[in-house]
């Protein structure tokens, strides 16, 4: 008897983990913002410093001025969607719609970074929605900067000359060229300055000269091969969120009853203080 030649008889089958390529995995920002739930439209309060004045005995009482303004955020909405097919859930040897709910979950903290970059280095607007740009005074560097140890410094010394308290937690975020440039440099790879057992373990030392290094793809490009870096505290964004991440998992019988998978958010974020922000502008090589 003839063998029955099954090779046109193919089977879908998943793996038992299916490998995620390369990406970064959720949100790196997030958690170094002011995070506040509202519906629609939220204002960030905001007071401005006050100035102690010579007292004349006997005189009237000094009526010093105090700033009160506001910021404003506006949420909007992100969604990532997917069909699969029924036949293709019942041929697997695991069901894949959990590994594509991880993946919607990696993709919805990236676009938190996106806006929580946007946020803190674009216009901002006023109570009444007036917008204000970034401020000039806030940017560092320029189209020929090198990412040295100098310029490093002059990040520390605009944030010192702002009156930001020194014992505010910080974070640098930089792309893959600025990781290298600080692996070149001395004084952030010696152990007369630095942990050698984090240099061995995560490549670069991702907590040095006051800040915590964060190394993100996402920084917006310039010109060329020039970046805008940023560093900021945790007091400088606002993140303003309608609704955080939530999922379907539904069929869908407008589409034969594919699996409809199904993820979305509503958030938005605005700069709050323009001191607690540096823009550094970059020129990688």
């Amino acid at each position: 008897m003839a063998v029955a030649d099954l090779s046109p008889i193919y089977q879908r089958d998943f793996e038992a983990n299916l490998r995620s390529l390369s990406q970064q995995r959720g949100s790196r920002l997030r958690q170094y913002c002011i995070e506040r739930n509202a519906p629609d439209m939220h204002l960030w309060d905001r007071i401005g410093a006050l100035t102690a004045v010579a007292r004349t005995a006997g005189g009237a009482t000094a009526d010093t001025a105090l700033a009160l303004t506001r910021r404003r955020s506006k949420p909007s909405d992100f969604e990532v969607s997917n069909l699969v097919d029924p036949t293709n859930i019942a041929q697997a040897a695991r069901d894949p719609r959990s590994d594509v709910l991880r993946e919607h979950s990696n993709a919805i903290g990236r676009k938190f970074d996106d806006i929580i970059i946007a946020g803190a280095l674009g216009s901002t607007e006023d109570e009444a929605g007036t917008p204000t740009v970034y401020p000039v005074g806030q940017s560092v560097g320029g189209a020929t900067q090198a990412f040295d140890f100098n310029f490093i410094t002059s990040v520390n010394e605009k944030f010192w000359a702002n009156n930001v308290p020194q014992e505010e937690e910080k974070i640098f975020v930089i792309r893959p060229n600025g990781a290298k440039k600080l692996l070149q440099l001395t004084q952030a790879t010696s152990s007369d300055y630095v942990m050698a057992q984090a240099l061995a373990s995560k490549g670069f030392v991702d907590s040095w000269l006051g800040y915590t290094w964060i190394l993100s793809t996402l920084l917006p490009n310039v010109a060329g091969l020039q970046y805008y870096y940023m560093a900021m505290t945790k007091r400088a964004v606002g993140l303003h969120i309608t609704k955080d991440l939530w999922a379907r998992v539904v069929e869908s019988s407008e589409k034969s009853f594919a699996w409809r998978i199904y993820s979305a958010f509503a958030a938005g974020a605005t700069r709050i203080e323009d001191e607690h922000v540096v823009r550094v502008h970059v020129l990688e090589s």
